[in-house]
């Protein structure tokens, strides 16, 4: 039939509009989740350059750049709001029996 050619044409086209209006609504908000994302990082990127202080593994409050000694054998530094820690690394001492003293963090012959 003639008429049902234009009928079923008519009604493609309204879904047509209809998936491309919902998806344009869609569209508007997935744009207002991402512009309200990158507002909270650019928030949370200025704060992070204020940070002053660090937490250090105990969970005492440490100044920007202060340096500390977590043990024997670990200093850790305070830089821009995060800890950083070096261990040192020991060198295997010559005598068959080292000793580890309290409070030096590599073993020693005596």
């Amino acid at each position: 039939c003639e008429d049902c050619g234009d009928s079923d044409e008519s009604d493609l086209r309204t879904r047509r509009d209809l998936i491309s209006n919902a998806t344009d609504v869609r569209l508007e908000g997935l744009e207002s989740v991402v512009q309200e994302l990158q507002k909270n990082v650019r928030f949370l990127r200025r704060r992070i350059k204020q940070l002053t202080h660090c937490r250090d593994a105990t969970g005492s409050l440490r100044k920007e750049g202060q340096r500390w000694a977590q043990d024997a054998c670990t200093t850790c530094d305070c830089r821009k709001g995060q800890v950083s820690c070096t261990t040192i690394q020991c060198a295997q001492p010559s005598c068959l029996r080292p000793v580890r003293k309290p409070g030096v963090c590599c073993p020693s012959c005596e």
